[in-house]
């Protein structure tokens, strides 16, 4: 392993310093290169080296914008009104517009329970859902304008979508595994659809997965709690559009006069 490692290492240096290697894949190089220097992760060096020979972006620009034509400035209070009631209060890297990052990820307990084909997926994953929850934002940002509230709840989102998707939390079964996972997967799909099961649904859910009850409640209550500043930015958004849904009514009502 030590071997392909500086392999690999060694064909990034090169590409990072070839003039004929497209400017924006050198600097994507020379950041692999430098930044396994800090994190020293062996995994995570060949899905990110693996991702760059596909073509694909793992540096995001960050999302922040100035404008005061945006909806997020002109509802201001209001999206205020409701951070304050759901208690989400941001970092730094959050009021900056620094980009979505899930990294950390690859230091989590999960990682050292992995072996194998399933540890390499799991870095894919990271990698890709980092992709898609900046993609995510920045479609939030080019709507609504930048608010901090749409960095942490899609974070949220991904982070928890990650664990999910890597740790079973239905202990062992008669039915054996397949069934711990199925039955995990249907519970998730169904609170995808919904952002919060009330208790019936809950119920109904494990009867139809033939679960242990205490094994699916402990996975609802655990992703409300991971989901909760995503809940609060679907309220969000919920709100700009009825605001804004409002704003061009007065319009059109100025107008047909």
């Amino acid at each position: 392993m030590e071997a392909s490692i500086i392999d690999i290492l060694e064909t990034l240096a090169r590409a990072s310093q070839n003039p004929e290697v497209d400017p924006r894949k050198r600097e994507l190089a020379m950041f692999l290169c430098i930044s396994y220097n800090f994190h020293k992760n062996i995994n995570l060096l060949v899905a990110q080296a693996g991702a760059l020979a596909q073509g694909k972006n793992f540096i995001h620009p960050p999302h922040r914008v100035h404008d005061p034509s945006t909806a997020v400035h002109r509802h201001g209070s209001s999206v205020q009104s409701l951070m304050n009631a759901h208690g989400i209060f941001p970092n730094l890297s959050d009021l900056d517009g620094r980009p979505i990052s899930l990294l950390h990820m690859a230091s989590s307990p999960i990682e050292p329970a992995l072996n194998g084909p399933a540890k390499m997926v799991f870095y894919d994953n990271i990698l890709a859902m980092e992709r898609k929850a900046n993609e995510d934002l920045a479609r939030c940002v080019e709507k609504y304008g930048y608010h901090y509230i749409f960095k942490v709840g899609l974070q949220e989102y991904y982070v928890s979508k990650l664990i999910t998707e890597h740790v079973t939390f239905w202990r062992r079964h008669p039915l054996g595994d397949q069934h711990r996972a199925h039955a995990q997967r249907i519970c998730y799909e169904f609170a995808e659809r919904r952002l919060r099961l009330n208790a019936s649904e809950k119920q109904i859910l494990i009867q139809i997965t033939r679960s242990v009850p205490e094994d699916a409640y402990k996975f609802f209550d655990w992703l409300e709690n991971s989901r909760k500043s995503y809940f609060a930015m679907k309220k969000c958004i919920a709100l700009l559009d009825r605001l804004i849904m409002l704003e061009d009514q007065s319009k059109l009502l100025i107008k047909s006069r």
